[in-house]
C-alpha cells in the first residue's frame, strides 16, 4: 500500500499562509522602496558616477559589518536569557566595553612592536603584517579574559543572588549598562 503525499507549490504554500504573503510583500515593498532611491541617487550624480559607485559600496559594506555586530550582541542577549534566564541590559555595554579594551591593548601591542629596544622588534623585524596579526590575536585573547573576568565577577558577586527576581535583573543590569 503506498502513500501518496500532496504536494505543493509555492502558490499553493502563500494561499495557505497569509502572513508569510503579508511579510513577502512587505519585503518587497522594502526592495522596490530602496532600488527607487538608488535609482533617484543615480539619475541626480550621473556626473559622478564612479564616485557614486565608490559611496554604494562603501556604505553597503559598513551596513552589513554593523549588522553583523548587532547581530552578535543580540544573539547573546537571546542567548543568555534563554540559558540563564537573566534579563541582561548591560550587555550591550560589555560589547562596547571589550571593543574598546581589544582597541587599547592592540594599540598597546603594536607599540610594543615597533620599539626597536624591546626583543619583539628583533623577532618580527620590518615585518608589519606579522606585527599586525600578531597584535590582534593578543587583543583578542586579552580583551576576552579581561571581559571573561570581569563580567564572571559581576554575574558571581551581583546577579546571582537575583535570579528569580526580573524586576531586580532589569534595575541591576541597567545600573551596570550606565556604568560602563
Amino acid at each position: 500500500m503506498t502513500m501518496q503525499t500532496k504536494r505543493f507549490s509555492p502558490r499553493d504554500y502563500l494561499e495557505e499562509n497569509p502572513q508569510v504573503r503579508r511579510i513577502l510583500k512587505i519585503v518587497a515593498l522594502i526592495a522596490f522602496v530602496i532600488i527607487c532611491s538608488l535609482l533617484v541617487v543615480v539619475a541626480i550624480d550621473v556626473y559622478t558616477w564612479n564616485g557614486f559607485v565608490v559611496r554604494a559600496s562603501k556604505s553597503l559594506v559598513d551596513g552589513l559589518a554593523l549588522s553583523m555586530l548587532l547581530f552578535l550582541m543580540v544573539s547573546g542577549f537571546f542567548l543568555i536569557f534563554g540559558l540563564c534566564d537573566v534579563i541582561n541590559f548591560a550587555h550591550g555595554a560589555f560589547f562596547m566595553l571589550g571593543g574598546f579594551m581589544g582597541f587599547t591593548i592592540y594599540l598597546g601591542t603594536e607599540a610594543l612592536f615597533l620599539d626597536p629596544a624591546l626583543p619583539f622588534f628583533l623577532l618580527f623585524g620590518a615585518n608589519q603584517f606579522a606585527m599586525s596579526v600578531t597584535a590582534f590575536v593578543v587583543s583578542a585573547v586579552g580583551a576576552t579574559a579581561v571581559l571573561a573576568l570581569i563580567g564572571g565577577g559581576i554575574e558571581f558577586f551581583t546577579v546571582r543572588r537575583l535570579y528569580g527576581n526580573p524586576i531586580a535583573q532589569i534595575l541591576l543590569t541597567v545600573g551596570f549598562m550606565f556604568i560602563i
